[in-house]
């Protein structure tokens, strides 16, 4: 799931190169989507429609069942406090509204669209058996980014003695886990620890380990055939891999050190493979 996401007030850039700001979001009763933007480039030209989908023609924003999300709409709470809209997280593939993101007080609320009643009537209401506090907060991907990332220093330091390799950028609200841990309990803890992280919504995780990874380059080298020419062992931590064994020529010692040169996780090589003798 591919989200982008749309703050009301925050700039925009029209094609013609026109500086503007989101006024409002329009969102369509009929198939539940995202159709389009209105966006304010001065006090003259307060709404000017712009299409989320190339099918989507200008007309579109004064039909009938169209529902113009601002500011001004309020989203009501269980115990009845009025949160003003703050913007809107949308799946990219149906343009269906994934979050909404609502200001109560200082905060702000990623809000299930699952967990409002009422949307199709303009007036979205959270469902009266959600705790408010449940609700996870929003952040902006550059401050969740941020987050995340000390937020793993810390659990790397108190949790495990090797150093973390594994980095996290946050888009959309979708933790992204890259790089290699040593086992893949790590792995799962790490993607279980940023679940809790304010600012994210979703983990993708990627992570490999360095199991997995021995794993995929002795595959590498069974299907260049090196292991018909003699033995190699492969050990891999902390981005360091330590090659030892005995091959029959020159040519697959050097073999293997390109293999190895094509993952970018691999800042180290310790080549002891020897000739047979």
């Amino acid at each position: 799931m591919v989200m982008g996401t749309l703050i009301l007030g925050e700039n925009y850039q029209t094609e013609s190169g026109e500086n503007s700001k989101i006024n409002e979001i329009l969102f369509s009763t009929k198939d539940k989507s995202i159709i389009g933007i209105n966006v304010r480039i001065n006090k003259s030209v307060p709404n000017l429609f712009i299409p989320l989908k190339e099918s989507i023609d200008n007309k579109k924003a004064n039909q009938k069942g169209m529902i113009h999300f601002s500011k001004k709409t309020i989203v009501r709470t269980n115990d009845n406090t009025k949160s003003q809209l703050f913007g809107l997280m949308v799946d990219k593939s149906t343009f269906r509204p994934n979050y909404f993101l609502i200001k109560v007080g200082k905060k702000i609320l990623s809000v299930k669209h699952e967990l409002l009643n009422n949307i199709t009537s303009g007036a979205p209401t959270i469902d009266s058996t959600i705790n408010i506090n449940d609700i996870p907060i929003y952040l902006s991907d550059e401050l969740a980014t941020k987050e995340a990332n000390y937020s793993l220093e810390r659990f790397y330091a108190s949790n495990y003695s090797s150093m973390s390799n594994v980095k996290v950028e946050v888009i959309s609200g979708i933790a992204h886990l890259s790089g290699t841990c040593q086992f893949n309990e790590q792995s799962i803890s790490i993607e279980n620890f940023m679940k809790k992280i304010e600012g994210v919504l979703a983990v993708k995780n990627d992570i490999v380990s360095d199991s997995e990874l021995e794993i995929t380059i002795a595959k590498k080298l069974a299907d260049a055939s090196i292991f018909q020419d003699g033995f190699v062992s492969i050990r891999i931590f902390n981005n360091k891999i330590s090659l030892k064994g005995n091959l029959g020529s020159q040519k697959n010692i050097d073999k293997v050190q390109s293999i190895i040169e094509e993952f970018e996780s691999i800042k180290l090589i310790e080549n002891n493979i020897k000739l047979k003798s």
